[in-house]
């Protein structure tokens, strides 16, 4: 790994969180899919968005996959 390289902040959950978007599923689907509430997939995405520096869930896929972590 190069100095400037980040390493993946992301939990295995918050990818799968990630990688359930990039699929298409929604907040509702996810949380149906997981059973577990939907304000918990809330929160995992407030999480990784903070994590990530980002806006929003789109940009938070995006830089995953930029970054190889998914």
């Amino acid at each position: 790994m190069s100095m400037t390289e980040i390493p993946n902040p992301l939990s295995p959950r918050e990818l799968h969180v990630l990688r359930s978007f990039e699929n298409g599923l929604s907040i509702k689907e996810i949380a149906k899919e997981w059973g577990i509430v939907y304000g918990t997939v809330k929160a995992h995405i407030r999480l990784i968005n903070a994590k990530l520096g980002v806006s929003t869930t789109t940009q938070a896929v995006a830089l995953a996959i930029r970054k190889g972590w998914m």
